[in-house]
């Protein structure tokens, strides 16, 4: 299936499409796209600057220990590699502690 990410400003987004060739992420991103093509379009990015960030698959993300998963969490939000305002990580903050 070939999805069309015309409706974002950023070219950049449309370079995780790649990630639904897997069909478990494919499958995830069309169950958010029933809601919303535009919050389904943004998790994608979202997912997909993450584990190029360290990386890695969506596939390796599944296969790790909580612990793993945490610590990697915390390293990326501690790395200065999430760009995002005083709430966002307040809120940040309060899920991961």
């Amino acid at each position: 299936m070939q999805y069309d990410f015309g409706c974002l400003r950023g070219a950049g987004r449309a370079k995780y499409a790649s990630l639904l060739e897997d069909v478990d992420a494919r499958r995830w991103y069309e169950k958010l796209a029933r809601d919303s093509r535009i919050t389904a379009d943004v998790y994608l990015h979202r997912l997909g600057a993450f584990c190029q960030s360290f990386g890695r698959t969506p596939k390796d993300l599944l296969g790790m220990s909580e612990a793993e998963l945490y610590n990697l969490l915390l390293d990326y939000v501690f790395s200065g590699k999430l760009k995002v305002g005083y709430r966002m990580n307040n809120e940040i903050n309060y899920c991961i502690f």
